[in-house]
């Protein structure tokens, strides 16, 4: 019932989602995962997350303004938009999912994933059969984010503290900034191609 064009279009704006989700949980996950248990600094990683989430679906926001106001693509700014709210709904899982992983509970983490995708698809195809078009690709990825967040919690059975410690949680940040380059390194070599694509074929119909 859609198009590729509609499937284009989701996935040009999921190039900057996807951008802005790696640079929100800022390697978090990674380095909790790593250390011994530690509540105080768990929480302070948790508290920054929490801010740099926030930090990102407003970028995410912003950049639909700009597209809308720069480009020719409403359909793609409108998709931003609906997709802004991913990145802070990843970045507030990467604690919980890192102590989750440190305990290598990998059988809750599977039956996360095969949850929310399953949940999410469900969304999309009502979605599409009233009407919503494109728009069911952008609510999929949204429901899938937000259902994986809750089994998260739910699964992990930690919640922070109001009183983190913070000059202990300086190392974890720092480590997980280095775990942040090699993950957009990962994340350019994934989107390069269809970066690519789209440029030329934008092109291509522009001389047509």
């Amino acid at each position: 019932m859609l198009d590729a064009r509609a499937v284009g279009i989701v996935a040009s704006a999921a190039i900057i989602s996807d951008f802005m989700i790696i640079a929100s949980r800022i390697g978090m996950m990674e380095s909790i995962q790593r250390l011994e248990s530690n509540p105080r600094v768990e929480s302070a990683a948790f508290w920054f997350t929490a801010l740099t989430g926030s930090a990102a679906s407003i970028f995410v926001l912003l950049a639909s303004f700009l597209v809308r106001s720069w480009g020719n693509a409403p359909e793609v700014a409108n998709v931003l938009v609906i997709m802004s709210a991913i990145p802070v709904l990843a970045a507030v899982t990467a604690i919980p999912e890192g102590i989750i992983r440190r305990s290598l509970n990998f059988r809750a983490l599977t039956f996360r994933t095969w949850v929310a995708t399953l949940i999410g698809a469900g969304v999309a195809i009502a979605m599409v059969q009233r009407g919503f078009g494109l728009y069911a690709l952008a609510g999929q990825r949204v429901t899938s984010a937000f259902c994986s967040m809750i089994l998260i919690w739910a699964q992990a059975q930690w919640r922070p503290h109001f009183r983190p410690a913070i000059a202990p949680a300086y190392e974890v940040i720092r480590t997980g900034s280095m775990i942040l380059v090699g993950s957009f390194s990962g994340l350019i070599n994934q989107h390069i191609a269809d970066s690519i694509t789209a440029i030329f074929l934008e092109i291509g119909r522009a001389h047509v």
